[in-house]
């Protein structure tokens, strides 16, 4: 099970922090190899050990780091949550908050503390422009809502999306509510598996009933993804689509639907192999014109990849694309009071991460993110910039 990670999650943790700014990333093991989940809280717990080493290196005394670390330490405890992971973690620590998500997105192992500012790059494939995507699966007995990057797809808590649509349902009129029709028990007892009836007779008899029902799933996904632009993958049994669309108010649904059948009974595998092909056009084709509009607009003003301009204009919005290299750094500072970033040569005391900086502001003012290996940059490393203006 993973998180919901947010625009306004974003948000709050790319804000400066007051003090010392704690960041942990780590891969995880998902619940699929049950058998080595365990490993989630040990490595975890070698994390918070080496974050207390940073914190005495930077001159905090040994007790005064393990409590300044106390809010971390504290989600060591409850083994169902380490139990329930996706491909990775993340946690960001200060004096003033602590947040953490378990996403869709394999990470590195890393630590690192900073100062006013926590390291957000790692999180960008979760928000970029080049492979985020959502699946709802609807069947009679269940709602489920996934979150899916080019290479993994997770099961998010629903929670708030909506119930199934028999609990839905089930208060009507019994005159009006929908009849289903379910295959017999298994053999030696067990759940039945619940079908939807397909012939048209049935769906034109219940299409009313089917229209409401989504209306409410509408509804609770309105308040999960009112600031998501990214698509939305229909999962189910074919002829209900149609009904979907009918009701639906995302403006990124996918025209075409997944063609998984009963999702209740497919693996979160099968879902990624059926969604993935219905949007991975579209990432591509947003990346090469992306890439493209770069090579041509270089040396108008209306491209960059000099981080010292990039920044700036990131932060005033003016970022339409970025491109960002995979493990590059461009370390110096932004005096947001003048309005400009100077590169250093190297890391220093106080030093952010440029690189980190332009894509986290390009996402918050609503441009396209793409992290790409060095090799697939449309211009030097580390950032490539098309601007709005």
């Amino acid at each position: 099970m993973i998180d919901i990670l947010k625009r306004e999650d974003l948000r709050a943790v790319a804000e400066r922090q007051e003090g010392t700014c704690v960041s942990l990333y780590m891969p995880a093991v998902t619940p699929e190899k049950a058998q080595e989940t365990k490993q989630n809280p040990v490595r975890y717990g070698h994390l918070l050990a080496g974050a207390e080493e940073e914190l005495v290196k930077r001159g905090m005394r040994a007790p005064d780091a393990r409590d300044y670390l106390a809010p971390a330490y504290g989600l060591l405890e409850p083994d169902f949550y380490w139990d329930r992971q996706g491909d990775g973690f993340a946690a960001f620590l200060s004096a003033e908050t602590f947040r953490h998500w378990r996403l869709p997105v394999r990470f590195e192992e890393r630590v690192v503390v900073s100062d006013g500012r926590f390291y957000i790059k790692p999180l960008l494939p979760v928000f970029g422009g080049d492979g985020r995507f959502f699946v709802l699966a609807v069947s009679q007995d269940s709602v489920r809502f996934f979150q899916g990057t080019h290479y993994t797809v997770a099961e998010l808590d629903p929670k708030g999306v909506s119930p199934s649509l028999h609990e839905a349902l089930k208060y009507d009129d019994p005159e009006k509510s929908l009849q289903f029709h379910t295959g017999a028990p298994p053999a030696g007892g067990g759940k039945r598996a619940a079908m939807f009836h397909g012939d048209a007779e049935w769906i034109d008899r219940h299409k009313d009933e089917l229209l409401r029902y989504f209306h409410i799933l509408d509804k609770g996904l309105h308040e999960l993804l009112k600031e998501e632009n990214v698509p939305l993958v229909f999962a189910g049994v074919e002829y209900l689509f149609p009904i979907y669309q009918e009701a639906n108010t995302y403006l990124n649904l996918v025209e075409k639907p997944a063609a998984t059948g009963s999702p209740e009974l497919v693996s979160a595998e099968e879902i990624h192999r059926e969604a993935w092909p219905l949007v991975r056009p579209r990432f591509e084709e947003g990346r090469r014109e992306a890439a493209a509009k770069y090579r041509e607009t270089i040396g108008t003003g209306l491209a960059s990849g000099d981080p010292s301009v990039v920044v700036p204009a990131a932060v005033e919005g003016r970022v339409e694309s970025l491109f960002a290299a995979r493990g590059a750094e461009a370390w110096g500072a932004y005096d947001g009071r003048l309005h400009k970033a100077h590169l250093h040569e190297r890391r220093e005391p106080g030093s952010t991460d440029l690189t980190d900086l332009a894509a986290v502001e390009t996402l918050l003012h609503g441009g396209a993110v793409y992290v790409v290996e060095a090799g697939e940059m449309p211009g030097p490393p580390p950032l490539a910039a098309v601007f709005r203006y």
